[in-house]
This record gives C-alpha cells, sequence and structure tokens, in this order.
C-alpha cells in the first residue's frame, strides 16, 4: 500500500489504491487540506506532488482546466480530484504532497 506524506507537518499515512487525496484528509484532520467545493470548481485544495507524482493517477480535463486557470506550477493538483492510482509501480511506493494551506488562489 502507497505512504503519503503530508508537508509541512510530515505525516505519513498508508493510502489505499483509488483513495482521493482530499478524503484521506477528511480521515486525518492534522494533514490540513483546505477546501469548500469538493469539485474542482475553487482550487482551494492544492497540493504539490514533491515526490512520487506517478502514484496519482493523471488529472482529468476539469482538474487541468482549473489548474490552468489558475496558473499553478508543474505538479500542482487538486486535493479534490487527485487519487492513488490503482496500479501502483512496484518501484515507487511514497508520495510526498505539500499542503498550500494559506494560500489563496490566484
Amino acid at each position: 500500500m502507497p505512504i503519503v506524506r503530508f508537508e509541512p507537518l510530515g505525516v505519513e499515512i498508508d493510502v489505499a489504491p483509488g483513495a482521493r487525496i482530499l478524503d484521506v484528509a477528511d480521515e486525518h484532520p492534522r494533514v490540513g487540506i483546505p477546501y469548500a467545493c469538493r469539485a474542482a470548481n475553487c482550487g482551494i485544495c492544492r497540493v504539490v506532488a514533491e515526490a512520487g507524482g506517478e502514484l496519482l493517477e493523471l488529472p482529468s480535463a476539469r482538474e487541468l482546466r482549473l489548474l490552468e486557470r489558475l496558473e499553478c506550477d508543474p505538479g500542482t493538483r487538486l486535493g479534490c480530484q487527485a487519487r492513488i492510482t490503482s496500479e501502483p509501480r512496484a518501484s515507487v511506493s511514497r508520495l510526498i504532497l505539500r499542503v498550500l494551506a494559506g494560500r489563496s488562489p490566484a
């Protein structure tokens, strides 16, 4: 099972394949991912994959449109849309996400 490390707090959680990042954060409030909509409308739940990004499913067109509109850096994902892939690669078992809490969308 992949391990997701949430920075800056350093919280590490075993995450099941197919799990949505924001749902994981709901179960572990210390992670501290802020959100408002859960539907790729607001961009508040942004996280940055600092390592192991290949453990995430590819972003949907909806997610990509909002990230582009917000002029996000590469590796940025929406916690409400990003899911752990159901086909993990044996060579990668850890995903490091930086929570962008406190930063308002552009």
